[in-house]
């Protein structure tokens, strides 16, 4: 988010959305959140910047979604997507989409684990490609201008944030290698325990 936003432009912000898009770990929420700070700090103006995101969000999706259209079902078992879809999730996804349709392109774009595997589902599919951007739009329409709002009116409070997020990455890590170190005791235990 500082590089962002040290050196934050209309350009940046439409490239990193996109370059997420081809599965890049760039979470979205933090570019819009950027955008969000860059037009209350003046650097870019706030109606041209939610377009700029909006359109880097949904240009983002259509990449991804092209992919998978054009390679069809085999997509799905790309290294990157078979390791987010397994059998179970993709037919868990398949049988959403036969019963809610589009509407799932909305709800997996809130969820950001699961975003790409719908968007390659709906992709390898063959989901019209007009379909998809009316809903993929229909869901960045909800989200993307609740999260700028978010960076607009909290800019002055960035550097708590920021402090604040350092300091739960520092306990989120130190959970993470605990969890780590726990289960690889739990495992060496069973293991030991089965001979």
């Amino acid at each position: 988010m500082a590089w962002l936003l040290s050196h934050g432009s209309y350009a940046l912000l439409y490239a990193a959305l996109v370059v997420a898009g081809f599965g890049v770990p760039i979470p979205e929420e933090i570019v819009v959140l950027s955008g969000g700070v860059l037009a209350h700090r003046r650097v870019t103006a706030w109606t041209i910047t939610l377009v700029v995101i909006f359109l880097g969000l949904l240009s983002g999706d259509m990449v991804l979604f092209s992919m998978a259209r054009r390679l069809g079902p085999a997509a799905l078992d790309r290294p990157g997507i078979a390791r987010l879809l397994t059998p179970a999730r993709r037919a868990r996804i398949e049988a959403l989409f036969a019963r809610y349709g589009g509407a799932v392109v909305v709800a997996g774009r809130h969820m950001p684990g699961v975003r790409p595997a719908v968007i390659a589902m709906a992709g390898a599919n063959g989901m019209h490609p007009l379909r998809f951007l009316a809903w993929d739009a229909l869901g960045a329409s909800i989200t993307c201008p609740i999260v700028f709002g978010l960076g607009y009116l909290f800019s002055d409070r960035l550097d708590l944030v920021r402090r604040d997020l350092a300091r739960v990455e520092h306990v989120l890590l130190l959970l993470a290698v605990l969890g780590f170190a726990a289960h690889a005791t739990i495992r060496r235990w069973q293991a030991s325990a089965a001979r």
